[in-house]
């Protein structure tokens, strides 16, 4: 009798441990489900902040974080001009070489990557010199080989031959694929990317210090055509999300904005 009244007390306790732990997963779920929705509440609050025209307080694409206090949490908001972006559809291959540089890799590895890069985008099967074409790709065992055409998102970098986790983890905040232009709007780009262009950039006037948001003599934003808003959303029980758009400006009154990306992003360890 003992015997059996032991094992049933274990039995109770696993189930009773077993269910604290479901409980304890379905309250987190329940909570991230509430930081989306959060999430998602400052994306549509950024759209309506940017149909309001410049100079009337509004929100603008130039970095600025906004705190809204939404429901049961708080919305961390922040637009960026797209257009001060590196994309890497149309940079070319010094503006390759030396964002690789400014992440770190040694100047023989940043000129193979960025060939490899080159290679993979361009239409031909020309090599460039330390690049990568298709017989490359099969000699390093892969079953595909280069796209030959532009990049669909910035994750497709992982395809490229050479290219790793940790660089494109790396590069993230300075590429995107969504350009309006093929220029890069220096006064829209961040620090980070203004350090990762090549000094032939910059005009006789112009450095790294002086080109971007931080010139006060640069002149006022005007309304970014393609925009990146990231809501970071927390709920005061623990829940948290991060939501991170792409839009750019359409003409059509009853959709001012068409949607190009729209993803979940993880905090940065």
């Amino acid at each position: 009798m003992l015997c059996v009244l032991a094992v049933l007390s274990v039995i109770a306790v696993t189930l009773i441990r077993e269910t604290r732990e479901e409980t304890r997963f379905e309250s987190a779920v329940i909570e991230d489900a509430k930081a989306e929705a959060l999430a998602e509440a400052g994306i549509q609050q950024s759209m309506a902040e940017l149909l309001i025209p410049p100079g009337n307080g509004a929100w603008q694409a130039d970095g600025t974080t906004h705190e809204l206090r939404l429901g049961e949490g708080s919305v961390r908001v922040r637009i960026e001009d797209e257009s001060g972006r590196i994309d890497i559809n149309s940079a070319d291959d010094a503006t390759l070489v030396s964002m690789l540089i400014s992440i770190g890799l040694p100047n023989d590895e940043a000129q193979h990557l960025a060939a490899a890069i080159a290679d993979y985008r361009d239409p031909d099967n020309v090599k460039h010199p330390g690049g990568a074409e298709a017989f490359d790709y099969e000699a390093a065992g892969l079953d595909h080989g280069p796209k030959n055409g532009p990049f669909d998102s910035p994750e497709e970098l992982m395809q490229v031959l050479g290219m790793t986790p940790e660089i494109l983890k790396a590069l993230y905040p300075l590429i995107t694929v969504y350009s309006p232009t093929r220029e890069i709007n220096l006064q829209a780009a961040s620090p980070a990317v203004l350090r990762a262009l090549p000094k032939s950039t910059f005009g006789p006037e112009q450095n790294v210090a002086t080109a971007g948001l931080g010139d006060p003599a640069a002149p006022v934003l005007s309304a970014a055509t393609v925009v990146r808003v990231t809501a970071e959303a927390h709920t005061r029980s623990g829940g948290y999300y991060i939501r991170e758009a792409v839009l750019r400006r359409s003409t059509l009154p009853t959709q001012p904005f068409n949607v190009l990306s729209w993803r979940r992003r993880w905090p940065e360890s």
